[in-house]
């Protein structure tokens, strides 16, 4: 298990103009102004906007990285992904992490990095100083960007860094926005506009418009005589990260996608027929550390990626084209301070059934609570002797089905005691409960997973499998006539 830090970092200017671009690149998409900053106000309104949002940033990040009963909660998942791991060892990422679990994990944010607390306040205002200044100032909220900064390593500037950098014409445009600034990177002879800043009193954006990163490279190759390849035929979609603070003790983290992405490649142009599209979510993920309370919300639009086989795998041989259409992921994780309590609410796959086909025959299809609304929710709950609780509302009905034997007669090498299948996971009854059981020192117990309340149905090809309520769920070998996945589970008396 891990702990993540929070999505910011510090980063060096004098390094190289890249590492300066990079702190800020943003696109910016509708200026909501047109009246240029000049370069006192620029300075102003950045120093307006900045400092403030930092703060509360790094107030609320080390609230929460103190709260005991967070790092409990998140400790105790430890438990509950060992326990599953042993009954579904799928259920965990290639490095054996349940993925859940790291999840979960990045909930509880360091506030530090490298042992230094994070200003990214410090930065932008570091990167303002750079450039809103009069020597730079071409009218009309237009700054030239310096060269010469830009292209400083030790102390001295490289002239063929500063020869290429002028060809690329760069430009900073800043318009006065609301109570802050839009910020615009400006490339190339014909000002292609692919990145930005949006700077407000409570927000920070970087933004990407990925049409106008595509523009901005073709323009940038034609203003030097080159021809540009490799790239996609359709590159559309924008994309954000943002910093907010909702108040001075509160702060968010936000990744969105304000608009749907879309990539698509052709075989003239790339050499591969591919394409892919992302259903636009704002925001897709976010953080927010409140005063008193700490919520992460997940939710990726239906995502649908197609393209022949051989461009996902380097297993088998002309096995077609493959058709991966994932209706959605979305969840809500709650936390209270000082409550040894967390709620994961709405967990869903989207609203439709998610299915990966080959050359239209489908090779798997998975639905979640099909007949409950497609969601449910999961409450993480202690009992007296401090041993966890998984509380379910409604319940769990996951249905899964697949059909491998086609790659497997495509020469690709399967994990999985069976090539066909379908079977059911459910977790039932008025007010489902289960909770994990460690193997006991004898090696008597294998571990496994006890339902406190209501049942655990487990069925596959017309078999079935009851847990009823006190006794556990648990691996164990199968007997040789019996199924591969039905007989390595078993109903036993918990120790």
């Amino acid at each position: 298990m891990h702990n993540d830090s929070l999505p910011f970092s510090k980063t060096s200017l004098s390094h190289s103009w890249i590492a300066g671009l990079a702190a800020a690149s943003v696109a910016i998409i509708g200026c909501g102004g047109s009246e240029g900053a000049e370069p006192a106000e620029a300075q102003q309104r950045i120093q307006a906007t900045v400092p403030a949002m930092n703060s509360a940033f790094t107030s609320a990040s080390d609230r929460w990285a103190d709260d005991q009963n967070l790092s409990a909660l998140t400790g105790s998942l430890d438990t509950m992904g060992a326990s599953f791991e042993r009954l579904f060892p799928g259920y965990t990422s290639s490095d054996g992490e349940d993925v859940v679990v790291a999840s979960l994990a990045g909930l509880v944010p360091d506030g530090h990095l490298d042992g230094e607390e994070a200003d990214f306040g410090a930065e932008i205002e570091a990167l303002a100083e750079l450039i809103f200044t009069e020597e730079n100032y071409e009218g009309g909220g237009v700054y030239r960007f310096p060269a010469s900064q830009a292209c400083e390593v030790d102390g001295a500037v490289d002239p063929d860094c500063v020869s290429q950098f002028e060809q690329l014409e760069l430009r900073v445009r800043a318009i006065v926005a609301e109570d802050g600034l839009d910020i615009t990177f400006l490339i190339g002879p014909d000002r292609a506009a692919p990145f930005g800043f949006e700077l407000r009193s409570r927000r920070a954006s970087l933004v990407v418009d990925l049409g106008d990163v595509k523009d901005a490279i073709v323009s940038l190759a034609e203003s030097q005589g080159e021809a540009v390849t490799g790239l996609p035929t359709v590159m559309e979609g924008v994309i954000a990260l943002s910093v907010l603070a909702p108040s001075d003790t509160e702060a968010e983290v936000q990744a969105s996608v304000r608009r749907a992405i879309r990539f698509q490649t052709d075989a003239a142009a790339t050499g591969i027929d591919m394409s892919m599209d992302i259903e636009a979510r704002d925001p897709m993920y976010s953080v927010l550390l409140g005063e008193d309370r700490m919520t992460m919300t997940v939710d990726v639009g239906r995502t649908r990626i197609v393209g022949p086989w051989d461009s996902f795998s380097d297993e088998g041989f002309d096995l077609g084209t493959l058709d991966i259409d994932w209706q959605g992921l979305s969840y809500q994780i709650e936390v209270e301070a000082g409550q040894d309590r967390l709620a994961i609410n709405d967990i869903s796959l989207g609203d439709g059934t998610s299915a990966v086909k080959l050359d239209g025959a489908t090779l798997l299809s998975v639905d979640l609570n099909r007949d409950s609304g497609r969601s449910f929710d999961l409450e993480l709950t202690f009992a007296e002797d401090g041993s966890p609780r998984m509380n379910f509302a409604p319940g769990v009905d996951l249905q899964v089905s697949y059909d491998l034997q086609s790659l497997v007669d495509g020469g690709v090498a399967i994990d999985s005691p069976l090539a066909k299948t379908s079977y059911s996971l459910s977790v039932r009854g008025a007010n489902p409960s289960l909770a994990p059981v460690e193997p006991d020192a004898l090696g008597l117990f294998p571990g496994g997973v006890r339902v406190v309340s209501g049942e655990i149905a487990v069925s596959a090809d017309g078999e079935e499998l009851v847990v009823a309520e006190g006794r556990c769920l648990i691996e164990t070998i199968p007997a040789i006539d019996a199924h591969p996945l039905m007989g390595a589970l078993a109903a036993v008396d918990c120790p």
